[in-house]
């Protein structure tokens, strides 16, 4: 990887704007993952009573984390043009 310090500034902006998207695509990733997790009701098998207790006791998420994730999973799976303006970042 070059070091950031030789970059143009439009090469680290360019730069910067790509790897924002690659992140948007991973988090969408991220969210249908914990949709469907939820979902198949998975999180029980792990003594754990929801998704939200899951994210926060197995997956080390934050409680505002774990509440902002899930709600936004649950959007995906019940409007999945949203995957697409998220993937976007819109």
């Amino acid at each position: 990887m070059t070091k950031l310090g030789d970059l143009s500034n439009d090469e680290l902006l360019a730069r910067l704007h790509a790897h924002l998207g690659r992140g948007n695509v991973w988090l969408v990733g991220l969210l249908a993952y914990l949709g469907e997790v939820e979902a198949r009701g998975l999180y029980a098998g792990y003594a754990c009573s929801s998704i939200w207790d899951y994210c926060v006791r197995k997956l080390g998420m934050s409680e505002g984390e774990a509440s902002r994730r899930i709600a936004a999973a649950r959007v995906l799976r019940a409007f999945p043009i949203a995957r697409t303006y998220l993937e976007r970042g819109d």
